[in-house]
């Protein structure tokens, strides 16, 4: 016990004199330090120092307070050497970061810390290096590194998905070493690996072949990639919806207009606001389509190292094709760095967004100055020291102070990076490690100006105040009107009335009686006050959604005109190197909005899938009913003229051989854009290129009857516009749904869009007789037409290109989403291409004898489909002599049973796949009803005696035709991913060819034999045929492409 007291007497007389010498010092680590020092090896008795430790802090305190009032100048000097002392170790915290965005504003910028900031960089490095290895060994001439087992290829992944702070410490001290960061890298992994007997076999191929700038370009790009789609992009969709609400609430609020700071025509201040979310939005749309490029051609661009070591291999194709398998753009002229111009133009973007924001918050501040607007005040704020009135618009000042320091900053980077000397020099690397400066102030400006909006209340009693003050506003109103009249001089009246005098409501009103005017004019004058004098400011208010949403459809005229095709940035995936043993096979993983290193790799575990309740009232339900409706307008418009076609022909004595070149026209066109459309959609997104689509289809629809009237060739005109249109409109469809639906529900999405496809015939041919009957032979048209016109407004203000990009989209559905689409395999509507793809390899394409199973069956799918389109109502009419609109009737009960029957095809083809059917059977038998069954139904109803028994076979035949959508039609990118859109676009244009030929074909046969029974037996024998053909040459496994032709 005694030693024990002695002890801790001799600790406590240490720590006293500690404490006189730390007395007049500032920093109470030093003193902690020294305390520390003093009681190692005590560590007996740790909670009686602990508890002296308490006390004397507590005096220190107190010591403190009483020494800051008694200083002398010779506390002055031992206070500035310990100071100097003290600030010799500072450790980083928010009171010490050189940089604001890192201290004072850390909990507004910190989104930005796990893509921009040095953590970031490295793990990116980590992620290149590992999917390069991968990649590696899915090269089948690279030997030495064979296909990696499932284990190691998730062991890897790990590497990604696990990476954690106490990794890239590891790192950074291997750098200390190194004195080089790309290489510490490499060096980490060849330490993490050398413990795993499968990879450590490998590890010299970590880094093979590249130079740092191959790992540094792709690392950057990904890391802009993930802050943008994660961070900016949401917050400045954010800013402007609230710019917009801004506009639609206050649309109605009159406000006088200043130019030049003067008095002004009245608006209102929901149009003002209105002017800022349309400029907001197109910048914004420029940012997110800037197309992020990245390099992998070795130390000076050439692949020297790559042909050196495997001379026969295609490296150009590989480093392509590994650069868009991380969602990137492939850039194929470099040098050793990637020149940045694309961050040139992406800071660019971002500077007129933030010009505009800039903009937008002096005009606020103005507003403010005004009283315009007041700002909600919160309890215990404080707007100045002195001046206790005061609430200052903070937030708006504050976001243009930070939008001055990121342009200064963004502008350097893009006057900078793409400057380099030779083949490259370091300057770069130290300007680029800047970036997230001019983002994380970018990202601070944002949310203050959010936040200063969220304060925002408009002050009418004001607002009406001043307008009842500017009666001279209505001088301008009042002249024009008078020039409309002829009375003379209007401007130089006025303004003796107005300029430099106090102008009242009874001198205008005085002013205006003394006019001669008409009646009706001095009335509308007299009733014009400075309140209601807002011309058309209301509607365009209101309007500001839809004004939003055609920022993004007008953007893609210029590229349509412009013959230089924009690279597009794919914003919607990251892509990973899958464990597809020796083939470039990816599987996508999602750019969602979770933090990167949540999912890189990683199978979350599930979401609980949606009640039926919940699945019906979803958003992506409304999307696939929105897409349902503009396919069934799509075959509602083509189908017209099958139903006009016959008292057309009549009216103007066509044969029966004009008819079909009549009918026929729509696939002139429709012949032109599969292909087209499908690159269109890939560009674009399926929102845009379907709105345009549904514009320009229902335009043609629209022109029709004034087309017939001007001359045949205008007639045909319009129709092979029709069929251009309508050839993106499948395309568009299969983008929307690979973006808005799971895997686990695109069958159904997909089965409800082509349930609208086909109810559009019906629709098409039971209204047009009605509408005929009541607005004439052309009253169709104008209907059809018109409706897709709407249709195009409220899809535009109603849908959003993604679900990410929607603002009305629950968090849980959107989650689902996300978690469905991280397992789904890539399908041909994901691909994104660029101006630097290959061309495919058509001679490739066309050698394997699957392709012409998809040919021939997408030819004879059209043939049967176009020509029961166009020529059953003729049939019912010719060979029954059933009136037109019973015609109608009995041509449409088949198009019903065909949406019915596909769906349920769809579920059963699922089904047998899940139990355990092949894929290649399943394909077969699903096609081979879709053939042989219309084949038969066909047969029957050559047979039928009259028209309901001709319906009931014309149903069975177009019911089961439905099977084909489970069998070919779902076929192209089992057989191959990588070209499932080229086979698609071949076929397409093969069935489109086949189409013509049937439709045509169909009428020069009626005419020559006045008979459709040889026509029909005709085509059951091709059915029959196709069926046969199908049956050998189908596969629902994977095809190489690939490989040369001999």
């Amino acid at each position: 016990m005694r030693n024990r007291v002695e002890a801790m007497i001799s600790i406590l007389s240490h720590l006293v004199s500690v404490y006189f010498e730390a007395f007049y010092h500032p920093g109470m680590n030093y003193l902690l330090r020294r305390v520390i020092e003093e009681v190692r090896g005590t560590e007996e008795i740790v909670g009686e120092i602990l508890l002296l430790w308490t006390l004397l802090l507590k005096l220190w305190s107190q010591e403190l307070h009483l020494g800051a009032t008694t200083k002398n100048s010779s506390v002055s000097v031992t206070e500035r050497k310990m100071s100097l002392e003290y600030h010799s170790d500072l450790e980083l915290c928010s009171l010490t970061a050189l940089s604001p965005l890192d201290g004072r504003y850390w909990a507004k910028t910190k989104d930005l810390a796990p893509y921009m900031s040095e953590f970031g960089l490295i793990r990116f490095r980590v992620l290149v290096e590992i999917n390069w290895l991968i990649k590696l060994s899915q090269i089948p001439e690279v030997t030495e590194v064979p296909s990696f087992s499932e284990e190691a290829q998730t062991y890897l992944e790990g590497l990604v998905k696990e990476f954690s702070m106490s990794d890239a410490s590891s790192i950074k001290d291997i750098e200390k070493v190194t004195n080089h960061d790309v290489k510490a890298v490499e060096y980490f992994l060849k330490q993490k690996c050398q413990s795993h007997p499968e990879i450590a076999k490998v590890i010299e191929f970590f880094h093979f072949s590249c130079t740092s700038e191959d790992i540094n370009n792709l690392a950057h790009a990904l890391m802009l990639k993930e802050a943008l789609n994660k961070v900016l992009l949401p917050i400045m969709d954010e800013l402007i919806e609230a710019v917009c609400v801004m506009a639609k609430e206050n649309g109605h609020i009159p406000m006088l207009s200043r130019t030049h700071g003067q008095p002004a025509s009245p608006t209102t201040v929901g149009k003002e606001m209105a002017i800022f979310s349309v400029r907001l939005s197109r910048e914004r749309q420029e940012i997110s389509q800037v197309g992020l490029l990245g390099k992998f051609a070795g130390a000076v661009g050439n692949y020297n190292a790559h042909l050196a070591a495997y001379p026969d291999i295609n490296w150009h194709r590989i480093a392509e094709d590994f650069v868009k398998s991380l969602g990137l753009s492939f850039n194929p002229y470099v040098t050793q760095i990637e020149s940045h111009d694309y961050m040139a133009r992406l800071f660019h973007a971002m500077i007129r967004f933030n010009n505009i924001l800039m903009d937008f918050n002096w005009d606020i501040w103005g507003y403010v100055s005004l009283g315009y607007f007041k700002q909600i005040t919160k309890a215990g704020e404080i707007g100045s020291s002195t001046m206790p009135h005061k609430v200052n618009p903070i937030d708006f000042e504050n976001s243009v102070g930070n939008l001055e320091v990121a342009n200064g900053g963004l502008s350097c980077l893009s006057t900078k990076l793409p400057i380099s000397r030779w083949q490259r020099d370091l300057t770069d690397s130290t300007v680029l490690r800047n970036v997230g400066v001019g983002l994380g102030h970018s990202l601070l400006a944002y949310r203050s100006a959010l936040q200063g909006i969220s304060k925002l209340q408009v002050n009418e009693a004001r607002l009406s105040g001043d307008l009842d003050q500017t009666w001279e506003v209505l001088a301008e109103p009042i002249q024009t009107v008078m020039r409309r009249y002829g009375i003379p001089e209007p401007y130089e009246k006025l303004k003796e009335l107005t300029r430099g005098r106090a102008v009242t409501k009874e001198s205008i009103q005085e002013f205006i009686e003394g006019l001669e005017l008409p009646e009706e004019a001095k009335s509308n004058l007299l009733k014009l006050t400075p309140h209601t004098y807002v011309g058309a400011a209301v509607e365009l208010a209101r309007a500001v959604d839809m004004a939003v949403g055609l920022v993004e459809f007008f953007k893609v005229l210029p590229h349509w005109v412009h013959p230089r095709i924009r690279l597009r940035q794919d914003t919607s995936e990251l892509r990973f190197t899958s464990n597809a043993p020796r083939t470039t096979t990816t599987r996508a993983l999602p750019n969602d909005a979770h933090s990167f290193s949540e999912s890189s790799f990683s199978n979350e575990k599930e979401l609980q899938a949606p009640n039926f309740f919940e699945f019906v009232t979803s958003e992506r339900v409304k999307v696939v009913a929105m897409l349902g409706l503009a396919l069934a307008l799509c075959n509602a418009d083509r189908v017209v003229m099958s139903v006009v076609i016959v008292p057309l022909s009549l009216a103007h004595g066509w044969t029966k051989s004009f008819t079909g070149v009549v009918q026929s026209a729509f696939l002139w066109g429709y012949l032109m854009s599969p292909i087209v459309g499908g690159a269109l959609v890939d560009y674009y997104g399926g929102k845009v290129v379907m709105a345009w689509g549904v514009a320009i289809w229902s335009l043609a629809t629209f022109l029709t009857p004034w087309a017939a009237e001007t001359s045949l060739w205008a007639l045909l005109a319009t129709r092979v516009l029709l069929g251009i249109a309508e050839g993106v409109a499948l395309p568009s469809m299969n983008n929307m749904i690979a973006r808005w639906f799971p895997q686990t529900e695109r069958s159904q999405a997909v089965g409800l869009a082509m349930a609208g496809f086909q109810l559009g015939n019906v629709i098409g041919l039971l209204f047009s007789p009605i509408l005929m009957s009541h607005g004439g032979l052309f009253g169709p048209f104008v209907i059809f037409g018109l409706s897709g016109f709407l249709w195009v407004l409220v899809w535009l203000s109603a849908t959003s290109s993604t679900p990410e990009r929607h603002p009305q989209i629950s968090k849980s559905e959107l989650e689902y989403i996300q978690n469905k689409r991280k397992t789904s395999s890539i399908i041909s509507v994901e691909k994104k291409y660029t101006a630097a793809k290959v061309i495919p390899p058509f001679r490739r394409l066309l050698s394997k004898l699957p392709t012409w199973a998809l040919i021939s069956a997408n030819a004879m799918h059209s043939w049967g489909y176009f020509v029961l389109l166009s020529w059953m109502p003729i049939y019912f009419n010719t060979i029954y002599h059933v009136n037109l609109k019973h015609a109608a009737w009995f041509s449409a009960v088949p198009w019903t049973m065909m949406a019915i029957v596909g769906y349920m095809a769809g579920a059963w083809s699922d089904m047998l796949i899940r139990n355990g059917t092949s894929v290649t059977f399943t394909r077969k038998v699903m096609q081979s009803i879709g053939f042989l069954g219309p084949g038969i139904a066909l047969l029957g109803l050559n047979a039928a005696n009259n028209p309901s028994v001709a319906s009931a076979w014309l149903t069975v035949a177009v019911g089961l035709k439905s099977f084909g959508h489970s069998g070919f039609l779902v076929n192209f990118q089992e057989i191959s991913p990588k070209y499932a859109g080229v086979l698609h676009g071949i076929s397409n244009t093969a069935g489109t060819l086949a189409a013509i030929v049937g439709t045509i074909g169909a009428g020069l046969f009626v005419e020559l034999t006045g008979s459709f029974r040889g026509f029909l037996i005709f085509t059951a024998v091709l059915y029959l045929l196709s069926a046969i053909f199908w049956d050998i040459f189908a596969t629902g496994e994977q095809v190489n492409f690939d490989e040369t032709v001999s």
